[in-house]
């Protein structure tokens, strides 16, 4: 015992101690034990409110944000924080009747509604989305996100569509009928002399992979000019009713 009470009288040591010590203090609470709780309700005018619409009008009349951003909850999903199953039972709690309302025979608003929450929607004025297409591999490679089911189905059908239906003529069914066939093989032939009609038998899955991808945009491109001009103003609307 006397050699630790020399040992603690040295001043190295007391002073090595009061360093440890003032570091310790920053990490305690600056209050004492607390005794009885007080607490100041910011939100205590909105209690009137559902809990939802009162957080979004303290926000705006205090200026702060209730909720984390979207950042970070698709950083908690990619984790796994956030599953995917969780999400669909609120979607499908969100939307009620409304989640197998179909969108132009295609597909449901759910389905729509979790494609957008898994991956995000990239907007931009027309000059800045023909810049993206044209310098960024957008039509070369899927994105690193993107399911490798979903990867695998776009290309082997996109092959089978091109060697059975456009370049072996196919069954007529898929192939040049109805008044826009001649139209849709035209896009495709085009293509496929782009990336080498001779050596198809030869084409590597990054060139399948990019023939895809070029394809579904001439498709989608292709499909929304005809459709904004068959149907007119009133059909976006109505797609817009529906996935919201």
């Amino acid at each position: 015992m006397e050699d630790i009470a020399r040992l603690i009288d040295s001043d190295d040591v007391r002073f090595r101690l009061q360093q440890t010590i003032e570091r310790a203090a920053q990490l305690l609470p600056a209050q004492g034990p607390i005794t009885a709780f007080v607490f100041l309700n910011t939100l205590q005018a909105l209690e009137d409110l559902p809990f939802e619409e009162g957080l979004l009008k303290g926000a705006k009349l205090f200026g702060v944000q209730p909720y984390l951003s979207e950042e970070r909850y698709r950083e908690k999903m990619a984790r796994g924080r956030i599953r995917l199953e969780d999400l669909s039972i609120v979607l499908q709690r969100d939307l009620a009747e409304r989640a197998g309302v179909r969108i132009d025979a295609l597909t449901t608003t759910s389905d729509v509604r979790m494609a957008m929450l898994q991956y995000p929607l990239q907007t931009g004025p027309v000059e800045e989305l023909r810049w993206f297409v044209a310098e960024t591999d957008a039509l070369t490679r899927f994105r690193k996100d993107a399911p490798p089911a979903a990867r695998t189905k776009i290309i082997e059908e996109s092959k089978r569509w091109v060697m059975r239906d456009l370049r072996d003529g196919g069954d007529d069914s898929h192939r040049g009928s109805g008044p826009h066939g001649t139209h849709d093989q035209h896009l495709h032939d085009d293509l496929i002399r782009r990336f080498g009609e001779s050596s198809i038998e030869n084409w590597s899955e990054q060139t399948w992979e990019a023939f895809s991808l070029r394809l579904l945009w001439r498709v989608c491109r292709d499909g929304t000019h005809n459709g904004n001009q068959a149907s007119g103003a009133a059909s976006a609307p109505r797609c817009s009713a529906a996935i919201v």
